[in-house]
């Protein structure tokens, strides 16, 4: 899977314009394009008489090695654990529902 970033459309695009951006800045025919997902939509508002949505995809290809040199690879964002702690350590104890105390019993009811 490639990353493709910048990817400018007016706000009153048809859905299939997407994929003809798309098609456009990676310079490959239509058969070349097995997939695509939208990752960001943002709003380009810098102009008030052109508001813009920019785009960032992730895209699937036939044939990686055909795509443009410039494209980076998707990162892999799944989280993973920084450590795992001994089999012998006793469960810890959250105090606190803020955010830092409801993240920290996610990850430890997730990890256990």
């Amino acid at each position: 899977m490639l990353r493709l970033t910048d990817i400018k459309l007016p706000l009153d695009h048809s859905p299939s314009a997407l994929k003809a951006a798309i098609l456009k800045k990676l310079k490959l025919p239509a058969e070349a394009l097995l997939d695509f997902q939208v990752f960001k939509r943002a709003h380009d508002a810098r102009n008030k008489q052109a508001i813009t949505y920019i785009y960032t995809v992730d895209v699937t290809l036939k044939d990686e090695a055909r795509g443009p040199k410039d494209a980076r690879p998707t990162p892999d964002m799944a989280y993973k654990f920084a450590a795992h702690a001994p089999a012998s350590f006793q469960r810890p104890l959250v105090i606190g529902a803020g955010p830092c105390g409801l993240f920290a019993g996610l990850i430890l009811a997730q990890s256990g």
